[in-house]
């Protein structure tokens, strides 16, 4: 999720071409989070797989620091899917993100 928002910081530095080249590789990783046993299998805007981290351990289950990044970068995919033009995904992680929250 970290990789998603640093590409959102890339895109306002880079401009539209950087977008448009990398947008399918960015929307990916949103949806790598939502296959069968991922970390938000169930798209509710929660990850509650098993979460990888810099730490020595796993996370599993919804958890603060996980959570914050996914919204995060379900914001930044929505801004950046709006960009390209591609609104069925801005409207599906806008929607994630704003059950997550919940």
């Amino acid at each position: 999720m970290g990789v998603v928002v640093r590409c959102y910081m890339q895109w306002q530095r880079d401009g539209d071409e950087w977008l448009r080249q990398w947008y399918p590789a960015i929307r990916s990783l949103i949806e790598f989070c939502w296959q069968p046993g991922g970390w938000d299998a169930d798209r509710d805007g929660v990850m509650e797989g098993v979460q990888h981290n810099t730490y020595d351990v796993e996370f599993m289950g919804p958890n603060p620091m996980c959570s914050v990044w996914h919204l995060a970068a379900l914001a930044a995919a929505e801004r950046m899917a709006q960009r390209i033009g591609d609104e069925p995904f801005a409207n599906t992680c806008q929607q994630l993100r704003k059950r997550g929250s919940e």
